[in-house]
């Protein structure tokens, strides 16, 4: 069901105004306006916290400021359990990925 006389900027202003991550808000802006992705199209793979500080070459304490800064959020798999999805870490990854001749 889409939002009816609604722009695309105004809900993206909306729910931006949140504090939601941007990823996050592409995807709440897909679901309203009725452009979700397909199911298939998802990455619905989940990373422990040890598999994600090796895929993001982090210690413990780097993966837990990362998170306390709120650039990765964990999904609590359990009691005592967290892990991130594949998608979000790509994300992250991504968003943090510059040419090399940017860094100087």
């Amino acid at each position: 069901m889409a939002v009816p006389d609604v722009s695309e900027e105004v809900v993206r202003r909306v729910i931006g105004s949140l504090g939601f991550p941007r990823d996050r808000v592409d995807q709440a802006v897909a679901c309203l306006l009725d452009q979700a992705p397909s199911v298939t199209s998802v990455s619905c793979r989940v990373l422990s916290f040890r598999e994600t500080c090796e895929t993001l070459s982090l210690s413990k304490s780097g993966l837990r400021r990362i998170m306390a800064a709120g650039e990765l959020v964990p999904l609590r798999l359990s009691e005592r359990r967290i892990g991130f999805r594949v998608s979000d870490v790509t994300a992250f990854i991504e968003s943090r990925t510059r040419p090399w001749r940017e860094l100087d």
